[in-house]
């Protein structure tokens, strides 16, 4: 079962990255906000030339060295010290959205990239409290009883979920300017997903 669900995340990461890859730098840090298995960051270590620090609130690492644990939405990195944060799907989980983001500015003010899905209306957010509940607890469970993570409390709980006016609010309040936003979603589906190319200022 491990190799099995180790396969389809690389396959998800893999995915990931050709979203990602024309927005990203061509050297440099690139700092993974909300890590959590790994396999995001070993996907990019392996197909890029970018050098990769995972950070997350709790660590359920599969794969690679794991992530330095946040505390309070603070980054433990320098000003201007990454030459992009990625922030993919986590902002749902965090108490303090734009406080986080307007840490990721700090650490990176020319390049914030943050992948969230958000709901089109009411009815879609019951959609998406069903998408996450699969997708982030009930699959933090399965991997749990498959020896996957050790056991403990799920991270994996959310705090709020976003429309795309809502998000865009936070991002206003982080101080964030929206460079670019660019949907990878179906144009009939009650969610979409949304990669912003954010900067600071």
């Amino acid at each position: 079962m491990k190799s099995l669900a180790n396969w389809i995340m690389r396959r998800r990461a893999q995915g990931l990255l050709k979203i990602l890859e024309p927005y990203l730098p061509a050297e440099g840090l690139a700092v993974d906000v909300g890590s959590g298995t790994g396999h995001n960051a070993e996907v990019l270590r392996k197909a890029t030339s970018l050098r990769v620090s995972e950070f997350d609130v709790a660590d359920i690492h599969w794969v690679g060295p794991g992530p330095t644990i946040i505390v309070d939405d603070k980054l433990p990195l320098g000003s201007d010290s990454a030459a992009c944060v990625l922030i993919l799907y986590v902002l749902h989980y965090c108490p303090e959205p734009a406080a986080l983001l307007a840490d990721a500015a700090r650490v990176s003010p020319s390049k914030v990239l943050v992948l969230q899905t958000t709901y089109k209306s009411p009815l879609a957010r019951q959609v998406l409290r069903v998408q996450e509940f699969f997708f982030g607890r009930f699959g933090y469970h399965m991997a749990r009883i498959a020896g996957l993570v050790p056991a403990g409390t799920c991270p994996l709980q959310p705090t709020r979920y976003f429309n795309r006016d809502s998000l865009e609010f936070v991002f206003a309040q982080a101080g964030l300017r929206i460079l670019e936003r660019n949907t990878f979603s179906h144009p009939s589906w009650p969610l979409r997903c949304d990669l912003y190319q954010l900067r600071k200022g």
